[in-house]
């Protein structure tokens, strides 16, 4: 059996009021994902303030990057892996923390620009992740066609399936993990299972303890 630790996401800031509420209707998440940038209709950006927030609660984060429409070509993925990990330095997140590529929001993705993404995050120290519905065939030929490019794609990436089929449920009503994956040999490692609450757009998620691990 895979041992799991439940989390959750939100586009909106962590403030005491949403954190408490969470507290209360699901529990303590061990992680929490966070978008490092503001996008008009999409995120509140994440603040230092919020960092030091959940350290402080002992939650670990998880940062997200959605600051992009299109993923396609290796130049655009390029590019906002340099994006992203600025503004993951920007927030004092250290090296070797996962940023995910949140690719739900985007029109289009390609393997160029998977490869682009996965190239810029792990030469500046970090280790880069994709956040989709792994069952989707765009996705799954377009990653297939970057792991073909760049073999190493394949096992260093973590992939954070988006799947959301049930409500929001604390870690005591989560199902048995159990994620779609494009391949096999894939590092699904992480599980987001819970939509939208009535709490304020809270998602709630499931890791391994290999992605944990890795979490700030």
């Amino acid at each position: 059996m895979v041992k799991t630790y439940w989390g959750v996401d939100s586009s909106a800031s962590v403030t005491s009021d949403v954190y408490n509420n969470v507290l209360k209707r699901f529990g303590k998440p061990l992680f929490w994902g966070r978008c490092l940038t503001t996008v008009d209709g999409y995120s509140e950006g994440l603040s230092r303030a919020e960092i030091e927030f959940l350290r402080s609660r002992g939650t670990k984060l998880l940062p997200i990057y959605n600051n992009f429409t299109s993923a396609t070509g290796v130049r655009s993925g390029m590019t906002s892996a340099v994006d992203a990990v600025s503004s993951a330095r920007r927030m004092g997140i250290p090296m070797g923390v996962p940023i995910f590529a949140n690719l739900e929001q985007s029109s289009g993705v390609d393997g160029a620009w998977l490869r682009g993404w996965y190239e810029g995050i792990q030469s500046k120290g970090y280790t880069a992740g994709f956040y989709q519905d792994l069952s989707e065939d765009e996705f799954k030929n377009s990653f297939s066609a970057a792991a073909k490019e760049n073999e190493k794609l394949l096992t260093d990436t973590i992939l954070w399936s988006a799947e959301a089929s049930s409500r929001p449920s604390g870690e005591r009503n989560a199902p048995a993990y159990n994620p779609r994956t494009p391949s096999h040999s894939a590092n699904v490692w992480s599980w987001k299972y819970g939509g939208d609450s009535e709490t304020g757009a809270i998602d709630t998620n499931l890791a391994t303890k290999a992605l944990y691990d890795r979490l700030w």
